[in-house]
């Protein structure tokens, strides 16, 4: 299965991750039909229906709404549940959100990690939406990583067709033509793949950025430190189990070690050149903003005012590295890590 540039995967799982996507529930519905909630957004495919109800994933959307603020709702999203989907993504193209069901054999039920896994998909939507509502930088970015991964696809279509006409062709003044065209096709399909080396620092950052205030929500939602963390790997199930490096990306708990600090400032250099990892990123920031909300965000009122400050701080500091130039970011737009998480740093503590 081909994943598209577009599409934000929950990350480093596979079909076989011990209790990662793949949830159970009790079965419902038709055993060949679909089952629906909220007007037909969210659909349970018959495969999926192992796990929780369509309106359990419904319930889950409505506690996020309540949590918004003034937040804009994602109301393009469209949801599927299915045993079929390896990795659960959301497309921030077409806003379609794949939540995966775990095969029978990897275990017991967690209806709950379904449930988490929702959450974080969603979030993607949620931050997607506003920040191209607000960043104009981030509309721009949006914009044309859009064109030229439509402009790509068409070019490959194009090429695919050149390609079988040369094939069948035998008059080699025609053959000749077609060599003229194709040579010509595969310079537009490198000049965007130049464009798009081109904008990789920028859309790296933004990726890292989606991916902290997706397992934010997931956190504030549950009140739950580790409800990512958990998704990775569940008590009980020990099938090729994730290496606490892998754990230690997503649990806001972590950073209670000192050594864990120290091993991320002596580390980041390394990821920021060479690997980019999308969650090792921002694992200050996330570590300081359980420090902050923990004691607090049991109360109801409290929740409902985090989400909101939380994109408000992020949507401010991406949209500022937005106008930079590629040499102010590079590499992969996290040349000055360190700063940039103490900054987010400064703004959790003095506004939540």
């Amino acid at each position: 299965m081909k994943l598209r540039w577009m599409t934000i995967t929950l990350a480093v799982l596979s079909a076989f991750a011990p209790g990662s996507l793949w949830a159970f529930g009790e079965k419902c519905g038709p055993v060949f039909a679909s089952e629906y909630a909220k007007l037909g957004q969210i659909e349970v495919k018959p495969s999926g229906q192992k796990g929780p109800p369509a309106r359990d994933y419904a319930h889950t959307v409505d506690k996020i709404h309540s949590l918004l603020g003034d937040l804009a709702v994602p109301h393009e999203v469209q949801i599927q549940v299915d045993s079929a989907f390896i990795f659960s993504t959301f497309n921030a193209q077409s806003y379609q959100i794949s939540v995966g069901v775990r095969p029978d054999k990897m275990g017991k039920k967690h209806p709950a990690i379904n449930q988490n896994t929702l959450m974080h998909e969603y979030a993607h939507a949620v931050f997607e939406k506003n920040m191209t509502l607000k960043s104009p930088g981030y509309k721009t970015l949006r914009e044309e990583q859009i064109s030229l991964h439509t402009r790509e696809d068409n070019l490959h279509a194009t090429n695919d067709t050149l390609m079988a006409e040369q094939a069948k062709a035998t008059d080699p003044v025609v053959r000749q033509e077609l060599d003229r065209k194709i040579y010509e096709v595969i310079k537009e399909i490198d000049a965007v793949a130049e464009r798009r080396k081109e904008l990789s620092a920028h859309w790296s950052l933004r990726s890292a950025v989606h991916e902290l205030f997706a397992d934010s929500l997931s956190m504030v939602v549950t009140k739950d430190p580790k409800a990512m963390s958990s998704v990775l790997k569940s008590a009980g199930e020990n099938y090729r189990p994730h290496s606490s490096t892998v754990l230690q990306f997503r649990d806001f708990t972590e950073g209670r070690h000192h050594l864990s600090r120290q091993r991320w400032k002596k580390e980041y250099p390394f990821y920021s050149q060479f690997g980019g990892d999308l969650y090792y990123a921002f694992l200050p920031a996330r570590w300081e903003l359980w420090q902050i909300v923990k004691t607090r965000i049991g109360s109801d009122n409290y929740q409902r005012t985090v989400i909101p400050k939380v994109f408000a701080i992020l949507e401010k500091h991406l949209s500022m590295e937005m106008t930079k130039g590629p040499e102010e970011l590079k590499p992969r737009g996290f040349k000055d890590l360190e700063a940039l998480n103490q900054r987010i740093i400064e703004d959790f503590r003095r506004e939540l």
